[in-house]
């Protein structure tokens, strides 16, 4: 999806429709973030005039408090199991938070349905088949698919055919066993009380890879 940041608004807002952010508006409102140097949190994102972005779609993003300072925690490279709580609130006096300017214009704002791409996945006979089969492609998440996103089409090539589809859901999770995410659960309840366990468990939790999951809708046949 070809998501940009076109403009900041406040989070009361009511001349703007609200969507649930999705991966893709989540990326790129990290990478408008990243590029403009800007630093504020949750609190700043839901109180201040300006905190709210808007995207070429013409709607805004709205976050939780914590759901915000987990944006923020992912700007800066940060993965731990409580990072977000960095950005959640303003910490003390002396941090110094640079915010956008507000304002966006009507005239950049575009179509959704002009705003889908086609992406292309590489794969071996077996996966494609297994792709074909469940309607679901589950791989470790890509660069490439960073923006991935609903409405979007994705063509599947295997060594014989190619398989065009339509995404139905992206979903992204920590690629982690039953055991090792009640563990983290457990460690994370108790870290007070055993702060070495709790390490470790973090640890776990930071290195572990994203599982990318597209539900899929077929729609032609192979070409062969």
């Amino acid at each position: 999806m070809k998501y940009k940041v076109i403009g900041w608004t406040n989070y009361e807002d009511s001349t703007l429709e609200s969507t649930p952010p999705t991966d893709a508006a989540v990326y790129a409102i990290i990478d408008n973030i990243r590029s403009n140097g800007y630093h504020f949190t949750g609190f700043h994102h839901q109180e201040e005039e300006h905190a709210v972005p808007v995207l070429n779609d013409g709607k805004k993003r709205l976050f939780s408090q914590r759901g915000f300072g987990g944006l923020m925690a992912s700007v800066y490279h940060l993965d731990g199991i409580f990072d977000y709580a960095k950005f959640t609130y303003p910490r003390n006096d002396n941090d110094e938070y640079i915010l956008p300017q507000k304002g966006y214009r009507h005239a950049d704002f575009q179509d959704p349905s002009t705003l889908c791409e086609r992406y292309t996945v590489l794969l071996d006979e077996i996966s494609a088949q297994a792709a074909l089969a469940t309607q679901s492609l589950v791989l470790n998440d890509l660069l490439a698919l960073r923006y991935i996103d609903c409405g979007d089409d994705i063509i599947l090539k295997s060594p014989s055919a190619e398989y065009r589809f339509r995404v139905r859901s992206v979903k992204r999770q920590k690629d982690l066993t039953e055991e090792e995410s009640i563990e983290i659960d457990l460690a994370s309840l108790s870290m007070h009380k055993n702060r070495e366990r709790f390490d470790r468990a973090n640890e776990l939790y930071k290195n572990a890879k994203l599982k990318l999951t597209v539900e899929l809708e077929p729609l032609d046949i192979p070409e062969n």
